[in-house]
């Protein structure tokens, strides 16, 4: 009886809370199982306990307030009629604070009293937090909810900054900025089941532009790069950083790089101009932190191409043509040559500020007073790569030649084909102190309807001729020397060769023509077109030297003919060694051409085992002989000496190998007649 008049107590006691009576009590009242608590103005929590006192009246703060006060500790919950919630007593305080069962409505806020307050809201139906803070590693809630949900933090710290809700699998659920208070809402949680961390983001860094601060570029297209770090790639968030590349003097955008770890971005200028060109660039990363270039550096970066043309007497290549000489150069630049500009030049050198550094025009130059020096056209395939121009003087013997385009195989259309008249220049091109020797175009022209190009070049002086047409052929046509005015016809010749099946290119190698007229002559084709370079170098078998340097050439196909020196021995042995890049693969390798020494070079043995093999060939074909003939056995032995000698297998002086022979002769008429 007496246990029924507690119970009825409790439960009395239960109804004037619910009710809004406001009974006050001395003390908690042991209550055990599911409390469902209620008011018209505030949320319905459920407080789950077990036989412990819970005090039923606490200070509710206001209408939509509901306070929980039991031995754990306190927690209170604030939301408008409607809302709902069931808090566990054992999960009030301590590290996590958990509420399930939310009905959250418009909002509904959750108060313990070891933490700042979380607000939670949309279709979130439970929520664990700890006391928060940004960017310690730990989880600092958790939720759960059937469709997008929002969860607002406080006392947060990182004031003003931009924060992340970060899964446990490192997916970025939301973001917003930290408000002056300390408090975030992440508005646009996913529905599911997540541990989230809070964790500020970093704005991207960059350092190294290149080029910068005036660089003078040396090739085009120019490449422009920026390092780019940024502290969110290593966090358990990352980060995507997007860059891009402008042209500073039109805004025009040059490409966009992605990078999603610490790196370099790069970007093409691809058409510079004479003089100072400049570029910047804007960084965004995946949480809108943005880094224009032009803010922080102070303005574009700036960089310069080549911004003048130089003109050198032919005769003295390292001499400027005099201040005296008045001279008018012509550029014509673009297609069908649309664009003439026409500038003096001062002082052996005209500006080309402004004019495009890495297209194709054609440049004249003619000196007012004609009678000193040559009219030249010159072909300036690009200002990275030619800034000098040669005029001779005519002083110097000279004549007229005119060169007449003859092409067979129709690969070189006259419209399409330009002539380049190459001459060995020395003089110290790199300003290092020393003089070196290269090829230089001298004058060169598209061959145009007529097929000819009329030049004016030095007497008894040796030039190269090269022709490349627009779709891609070339040849190197070989040496000419000027003798006296002529019409020469520039013969065409087809590239014909075999080469492996499965590679669909091949290279090969020729020694042509007779005594002084010798030439070597490299040939390449690839029918499918798919070669990007092809490096090659010409080797002197005998002595190792480099007969001709490393020389690329950009074409499917090509016929390239050296002259060999006056002075080349009539037994000269070259190897051809080559790298061909083509579509996904680079093949190297190595073709012959002169004399018999080649052969052994092909198969890349060692001298030690060259000799080896050679005595074990010699003496075997002596064995083999013996037994049939023996006194034919010297005179074996001596002939495949003979023989490995000239293939470059076995040295053997010539005097020994004559002195053996003429003994095995000796052997042969001395047993005859036994």
């Amino acid at each position: 009886m007496e246990r029924r008049v507690r119970t009825l107590a409790v439960a009395l006691l239960v109804l004037v809370a619910l009710v809004g009576v406001g009974l006050a009590l001395t003390g908690g009242v042991a209550v055990d199982g599911t409390i469902p608590l209620d008011d018209d103005d505030a949320p319905q929590v459920d407080v789950v306990t077990s036989n412990s006192e819970m005090l039923l009246d606490g200070e509710h703060g206001g209408t939509g307030t509901m306070e929980i006060v039991t031995e754990q500790g306190t927690i209170v919950i604030d939301g408008p009629d409607g809302t709902a919630a069931q808090v566990h007593e054992d999960d009030i305080t301590g590290e996590y604070t958990s509420v399930t069962q939310i009905e959250a409505g418009s909002g509904l806020t959750i108060t313990p009293e070891d933490k700042p307050a979380v607000t939670v809201g949309g279709g979130i139906d439970s929520v664990e937090f700890a006391s928060m803070a940004v960017d310690d590693n730990t989880r600092d809630f958790t939720y759960t909810a059937s469709s997008v949900a929002s969860v607002t933090v406080n006392e947060i710290g990182a004031t003003s900054e931009t924060v992340v809700a970060v899964a446990s699998d490192g997916t970025v659920l939301d973001q917003t900025t930290v408000d002056s208070s300390g408090s975030a809402t992440f508005s646009e949680l996913d529905s599911g089941s997540y541990d989230i961390q809070i964790a500020t983001t970093s704005d991207p860094a960059l350092s190294g532009a290149k080029p910068s601060s005036g660089t003078t570029v040396s090739e085009t297209p120019v490449e422009l790069s920026l390092n780019v770090s940024d502290g969110d790639f290593g966090a358990v968030q990352g980060d995507s950083v997007e860059v891009e590349f402008f042209d500073g003097s039109d805004n025009s955008s040059l490409g966009t790089d992605t990078l999603t770890s610490n790196g370099t971005a790069t970007a093409e200028f691809s058409e510079p101009d004479g003089g100072e060109n400049s570029w910047y660039a804007i960084v965004e990363d995946s949480y809108g932190h943005t880094v224009n270039t032009r803010d922080t550096n102070g303005g574009a970066f700036t960089f310069n191409a080549p911004s003048e043309m130089r003109i050198y007497s032919e005769t003295e290549p390292d001499q400027l043509i005099s201040q005296d000489v008045s001279l008018r150069v012509r550029f014509f630049i673009g297609q069908d040559e649309q664009q003439v500009v026409e500038r003096q030049a001062t002082d052996g050198t005209v500006s080309l500020e402004g004019l495009p550094v890495d297209q194709r025009f054609i440049a004249t130059v003619r000196a007012n007073d004609t009678q000193e020096h040559t009219y030249r056209r010159i072909v300036v395939d690009s200002l990275i790569e030619t800034q000098d121009v040669y005029l001779l003087n005519r002083s110097e013997p000279n004549s007229e030649i005119i060169y007449q385009l003859d092409d067979p195989t129709g690969e070189f259309p006259p419209e399409q084909t330009t002539l380049y008249i190459e001459k060995p220049i020395t003089k110290d091109f790199d300003d290092d102190g020393e003089d070196e020797t290269r090829y230089e175009t001298i004058a060169g022209d598209v061959f145009g309807a007529s097929a000819q190009f009329p030049v004016v070049l030095q007497q008894d002086t040796r030039y190269r001729l090269r022709v490349e047409s627009e779709i891609g052929s070339s040849r190197i046509l070989g040496a000419y020397s000027v003798t006296g005015d002529a019409v020469e016809p520039l013969q065409i010749q087809r590239v014909q060769l075999g080469g492996d099946a499965d590679s669909g290119a091949s290279l090969a190698a020729t020694l042509e023509g007779e005594g002084q007229g010798r030439q070597i002559a490299i040939r390449y084709r690839d029918p499918a077109e798919e070669t990007t370079a092809v490096e090659y170098r010409v080797v002197d078998q005998r002595t190792g030297e480099v007969y001709v340097d490393n020389t690329t050439r950009e074409a499917q196909q090509f016929a390239d003919f050296y002259n060999l020196p006056a002075n080349a021995s009539a037994e000269e042995s070259f190897a051809v060694e080559y790298t061909i890049e083509r579509a996904d693969e680079t093949r190297s390798g190595r073709v012959f051409a002169g004399d018999l020494p080649e052969i052994v070079d092909r198969f890349n043995v060692g001298d030690n085992v060259l000799r080896v093999i050679s005595v074990v060939l010699i003496l075997a074909s002596m064995g083999l002989v013996a037994i049939y003939e023996p006194m034919l056995a010297p005179i074996t032995g001596t002939s495949t000496a003979s023989f490995l000698s000239i293939i470059g297998a076995f040295a053997a002086p010539n005097a020994v190998l004559g002195i053996a022979g003429a003994i095995s002769v000796l052997v042969i008429i001395g047993g005859s007649r036994i």
